[in-house]
This record gives C-alpha cells, sequence and structure tokens, in this order.
C-alpha cells in the first residue's frame, strides 16, 4: 500500500517536490518589508476618500473587508459601460478592469456579482494599483483625471439615453 497518493506512476508515488522553489520562496517572503504596506493602505484609503469627494456614486468593492493594502476596486453608479480603463491610460495612468487573475476575460467578475453588482456595474469595474512611494499629488492628479472621464463617460451615456432615436451626429 502507497504511503503517499500523487499523480506519477498511476496513482502510486505523490512525486518529486520543488525543494530548491520552496526554499527561495521561503526565502523571497522572508526580505518582504510589510511595514510599508501600512504607509500603502493609509494612501489606498486617502485615495479612495478623495474619488468618493469629487465623484458622486462611487462603489467600493469590497468595502468593510480586509483588502490588500495597495488595491482599490471600484464601481460607478450610471456607468456601465467599459472604456475607462482605456481612458485612464490615455490620461497616463495604468489601470486594470476585474482581478488580476482575471485579466483578459471579458465576462463581469463573478465575485463582483457575488457582491450584489449588476452585470453591467460588474463589467465596468477598476481595479487601481497604489504602488509604494505613492504621493499626494500623485492621488490628486489620479482623482482628477477619473473625475473627468467618469463625468465624460455618465454624459456620453446620458445622451444615448435621452437621444436614442437621434441621428448618430446629435450624439458626437
Amino acid at each position: 500500500m502507497p504511503q503517499m497518493r500523487g499523480k506519477q506512476e498511476r496513482g502510486r508515488r505523490g512525486g518529486t517536490e520543488n525543494v530548491l522553489g520552496i526554499v527561495a520562496a521561503g526565502v523571497a517572503a522572508s526580505k518582504i518589508d510589510i511595514s510599508s504596506w501600512d504607509e500603502v493602505a493609509v494612501m489606498r484609503d486617502r485615495l479612495q476618500e478623495l474619488i468618493r469627494s469629487r465623484i458622486g456614486g462611487t462603489l467600493v468593492n469590497g468595502e468593510g473587508a480586509p483588502r490588500v493594502a495597495g488595491t482599490l476596486s471600484l464601481c460607478f453608479e450610471n456607468v456601465e459601460k467599459q472604456g475607462i480603463v482605456d481612458a485612464m491610460d490615455l490620461e497616463g495612468f495604468s489601470v486594470s478592469s476585474g482581478s488580476a487573475c482575471a485579466s483578459g476575460v471579458v465576462e463581469p467578475s463573478h465575485v463582483l456579482l457575488a457582491l450584489g453588482r449588476k452585470p453591467g456595474l460588474a463589467g465596468a469595474a477598476m481595479r487601481i494599483s497604489i504602488p509604494p512611494g505613492a504621493n499626494s499629488e500623485d492621488l490628486e492628479r489620479f482623482a482628477e483625471a477619473l473625475e473627468r472621464i467618469v463625468n465624460r463617460f455618465r454624459q456620453f451615456q446620458e445622451n444615448i439615453r435621452t437621444h436614442a432615436h437621434a441621428p448618430l451626429s446629435v450624439l458626437l
């Protein structure tokens, strides 16, 4: 009777552990300075409040639950259109939609749907990663650009609703 079960030799052997990889991961983990992440969490919360003060209808995904220090996930009421990520890129800011593990996936995040976000809202979610070393001016410039973009998207969607049967020239 085998003492370890695994996928090698038709389930009779557990396989060879990557000991070098395990040791390297342990050494790398011991070098991480987590004290800087407390500062990053403060910056994340500062950015969150700055955005909320400038952009009404900002929804913070995962609010009230433990979150990663340097990550902020947002949705904006009355913005159910992808494209904020591209618009922020044109402003010089790198953000992403959805989670890092679901990059390239077109469907709305199953996690955001489980949190109760509507599919259109979840599909327009934006994830912001705040690097160590970010300062107040960086946060202010980011919030300013995001405010312009969200307002532009809301105005565009309002124009579409208002002029649903109008010629395209009216919308542009």
